[in-house]
């Protein structure tokens, strides 16, 4: 229990499988493609860093203006978790090959960076008591 908190704080994204998944197919050469063409897309702007190693000042200055004004959450965040919101969601943002970080980023990036670490910690809290 004290190791999960920190340790958990490392990772960028947590994801709960639905229980039975559907059918779904996933070539590995298009993934691969896909990737690929993220990071041709990447190096022609200048981008040589991976998104897990740019600043969270560098990170913001890739938002639209109307989401740096209102914010991407109002949910208390630790500054770990919030910069793992933006990495998710400037990675949604190349795989759609876009400059700016829009606020339909980062409601796609929450989940993943955010609510389920959220509800981790409350299955956690749940237990000890």
């Amino acid at each position: 229990e004290r190791l999960s908190g920190p340790l958990l704080d490392r990772f960028q994204i947590l994801h709960y499988p639905p229980r039975k998944s559907p059918a779904r197919e996933v070539r590995v050469a298009e993934v691969r493609e896909k990737v690929l063409r993220v990071q041709a897309w990447q190096r022609e702007r200048g981008r040589n860093l991976s998104n897990r190693r740019l600043s969270g000042a560098d990170l913001w200055a890739q938002v639209s203006p109307t989401v740096r004004e209102i914010g991407f959450t109002s949910q208390a965040l630790s500054e770990r978790r919030r910069l793992a919101a933006l990495r998710v969601a400037r990675s949604i943002a190349d795989l759609d090959l876009r400059d700016e970080i829009r606020l339909e980023d980062f409601n796609e990036a929450m989940p993943w960076a955010v609510d389920n670490f959220s509800r981790l910690h409350q299955w956690q809290m749940d237990l000890r008591h």
